[in-house]
């Protein structure tokens, strides 16, 4: 499964190749090269992730950090397809 971020105007969204939404975060603080907070409003409950890029200032290579401590890897991928994609989905936002 392909996991695409795109930022834009201080917001993250997460979504696959597969499926019919796109979860959009708000950015609570940071960079990706020190680590970028996003956090997860869904009623009562709140949880906080992070993105940052594996090296610093080397945007080919992003760690997502999930709220259970588990880390997974993403690379670059075609932006346009991404953001076609992205337009295609569903927009939840958190």
């Amino acid at each position: 499964m392909n996991y695409n971020y795109y930022k834009q105007k201080g917001y993250v969204y997460y979504f696959s190749d597969e499926g019919s939404s796109c979860d959009r975060l708000k950015i609570e603080k940071g960079d990706l090269n020190s680590g970028v907070k996003i956090m997860y409003h869904d009623g009562k409950d709140k949880w906080s992730e992070w993105l940052h890029f594996k090296y610093k200032n080397q945007p080919d290579h992003l760690i997502w950090e999930d709220a259970d401590g588990n880390t997974y890897d993403y690379y670059t991928t075609d932006l346009s397809k991404a953001l076609r994609l992205r337009d295609e989905r569903k927009i939840i936002d958190y």
